[in-house]
């Protein structure tokens, strides 16, 4: 029997020639990381200047954001993702901009210590299980003076789903996301934290359909805890519930809360 992880994996691995076009909110939040750091590393003069750096999009899912980090920094870039299905799409469609792409566990990486001068992980890190465990196993692979830059969800992410399945049964339909208190926790143990900011970032859609179809169109739609697959009664009253949040315009938001955190090891 597969493990969740594996499940996890081959679920976002089915998706792969899909997700870029779903993608939106990972596409904003990824970019607005790179943007972020940038502004950072352009004060660090020692990180600026030194010679063969090697850095690593870890958790690359489709890959689209290696063409732009290896525009923006300088060195070898490496990829992994948990999921074989991803690792072998951005093999077929990113071999220009990747050293090599690696399918391997975030939790239990396959390289030497000291081995990046940056990582870059976004919308990954909510899908491990041990924080303190992850932040150290991602500073051991770092270089004194390396940076570590990361997105990932809070709790208040999907908050209309969650509220609108509130009364319609006893399952958990939203994967439940670390709290900024522990995510902060874990990294401050390994390192300084040059960043750490929250963003609320609402997408609409013009209904429930769509707004389940974005999530399962990424592959995020298994969540962590298991649950059943709804009814068409539960499903009618999910819909009757979600309407209370139509806006003036007439579309039916989805909100995400998105933790920016860059952390100098």
């Amino acid at each position: 029997m597969k493990s969740l992880k594996q499940q996890i994996a081959q679920t976002f691995g089915n998706k792969a020639a899909d997700y870029d076009r779903h993608a939106r909110m990972q596409k904003y939040a990824g970019s607005q990381l790179i943007k972020d750091l940038k502004q950072h590393l352009l004060r660090d003069a020692d990180w600026s200047s030194t010679k063969q750096q090697s850095h690593l999009d870890l958790g690359t899912g489709s890959g689209f954001f290696l063409p732009e980090l290896k525009r923006t920094f300088n060195g070898k870039l490496y990829a992994l993702d948990l999921s074989e299905g991803m690792c072998r799409y951005v093999a077929e469609t990113h071999s220009e901009d990747a050293q090599a792409v690696l399918v391997a566990d975030a939790e239990q990486l396959p390289f030497a210590d000291n081995a990046f001068s940056l990582i870059y992980s976004s919308m990954a890190i909510q899908w491990c299980q041990d924080l303190p465990g992850l932040f150290s196993e991602l500073s051991r692979v770092i270089k004194p003076g390396g940076y570590l830059a990361i997105t990932t969800l809070l709790p208040n992410t999907l908050s209309e789903l969650k509220s609108s399945w509130g009364d319609v049964d006893q399952e958990q339909h939203v994967n439940r996301f670390f709290p900024a208190a522990e995510v902060l926790m874990a990294a401050q143990a390994q390192g300084e934290v040059i960043q750490a900011r929250s963003e609320r970032v609402c997408l609409e859609y013009p209904d429930v359909k769509s707004i389940l179809n974005s999530i399962k169109g990424i592959g995020a739609n298994r969540v962590t805890a298991g649950s059943k697959p709804m009814s068409k009664k539960s499903y009618k009253k999910l819909l009757l519930n979600y309407e209370r949040y139509r806006s003036l315009s007439g579309g039916l938001p989805a909100s995400y809360e998105v933790l920016y955190l860059i952390v100098k090891i």
